[in-house]
């Protein structure tokens, strides 16, 4: 797993569950258990930092949970004191190597969990309008325990019950709080936590989302408009295409789709363009997605290092790409694993957002042109354990800021 996000649907992370699972009902076995070796996912302290390593790991066990793991490795009790910690497995511990052996915080979330759902069975994903907001339900023989949580930036989301009564909320750390009232308003982060309740949820609505840990430039160098057609356009290009042709074992497979562009007001931005997608052919399976390619009239010559692009997105984790001239370059290419592995390029969010580019590490000034965008959408999304449709096939995009 290293530093694909729990949630996201591809192989070779987490949702690897998925496609064992799916290739088991394709061959006729419905309820084929799925579990997990010792080492299934390196949620190493080097790559991830130690408090999306709580997270993570969390994340992770929630979701087995889902699946019906009967084994659930989330790390070794401390790192490896030899050279050994620099593998991919290795530094993901719950505590330090020797001779610190002091707990990291995923220590204490990994606690906080195991108390929370200790002799809870899972129940099922409570809808909540948004494949990207997270309501799973557990039950015990006393309570029902609710974790919430989003996998980008900061949801409201508000909790319908059947009566109103003091309810207990556990943060990602064990630290609680009671809320009062029969419809709470929380604040769903990247950051699982917990309500207690003696009743059952009746609903759950998907609120107003914020992303605070997706700034854009305060001054950036150059900003590309995308707000009219006489800047950027729709064209053919199969190179995408033929690429996943080639190379059948990366996934999502791409496939290139119908689309409509066109000029909007946004109650937000104001002037921008909205993507389309036209479902009209048959798909092979729910994990090929289309993609359009938006070509600038005219290139943008640019030597940042740095790019971004506003997006309003669906919570679809259709990916999203800065297109350029050069194949190589120190900046935002498509190659960059610190962007495309935990799905930072991906509209894993639903509003308005900044999705950016970073530099590689070591990166120099070097000139490019930037050519346009590359956005896929699928009709469908892992959500939990299962697909569910992407209901809003309808996206937009504002500008792309160079820095």
């Amino acid at each position: 797993g290293q530093t694909f996000a729990p949630e996201r649907g591809i192989p070779g992370g987490l949702q690897s569950a998925w496609y064992l699972r799916e290739t088991a009902r394709k061959m006729g076995y419905a309820n084929v258990p799925v579990t997990a070796c010792t080492e299934w996912i390196g949620r190493m302290t080097d790559k991830l930092g130690l408090q999306k390593q709580a997270e993570w790991k969390v994340r992770d066990g929630l979701l087995a949970l889902a699946y019906g793991f009967d084994t659930i490795s989330f790390a070794g009790i401390n790192d490896a004191s030899s050279g050994y910690y620099y593998s991919i497995w290795a530094n993901g511990g719950l505590c330090y190597r020797y001779p610190t052996m002091a707990p990291k915080p995923a220590y204490a979330a990994m606690a906080t969990l195991t108390q929370v759902l200790d002799r809870a069975k899972f129940q099922r994903l409570v809808p909540a309008g948004s494949t990207v907001l997270y309501v799973l339900e557990f039950q015990t023989e006393e309570t029902w325990v609710y974790a919430l949580w989003t996998p980008r930036g900061d949801r409201e989301v508000t909790l319908e019950f059947a009566a109103s009564e003091p309810r207990t909320l556990t943060d990602l750390y064990g630290r609680t709080k009671t809320l009062d009232g029969k419809n709470p308003t929380l604040k769903a982060s990247t950051a699982p936590q917990y309500l207690t309740s003696k009743s059952r949820i009746v609903s759950a609505r998907a609120g107003a989302t914020a992303f605070p840990g997706d700034k854009p430039p305060e001054k950036p160098l150059q900003v590309i408009p995308l707000e009219s057609l006489g800047e950027i356009s729709i064209v053919s290009d199969k190179g995408a295409e033929n690429a996943s042709k080639a190379r059948p074992g990366n996934l999502p497979h791409l496939r290139e789709g119908e689309f409509e562009l066109r000029e909007v007001e946004d109650p937000v931005m104001g002037k921008c363009l909205e993507l389309e997608l036209k479902p009209t052919r048959e798909l092979r399976w729910p994990v090929e997605h289309e993609y359009a390619t938006l070509q600038l009239k005219s290139p943008v010559a640019t030597t940042a290092k740095n790019a971004g692009v506003w997006i309003k997105g669906n919570g679809s984790w259709g990916e999203v790409e800065i297109r350029k001239t050069a194949p190589g370059g120190p900046w935002w290419n498509n190659s960059d694993l610190a962007v495309r592995w935990p799905g930072d390029a991906t509209m894993n969010f639903d509003g308005w957002n900044f999705i950016s580019y970073p530099a590689k590490e070591g990166a120099k000034d070097s000139p490019n042109n930037v050519q346009g965008l590359t956005i896929s959408m699928p009709r469908q999304t892992l959500y939990g354990t299962e697909m569910a449709p992407v209901e809003n096939q309808k996206i937009r995009i504002k500008n792309i800021l160079l820095y």
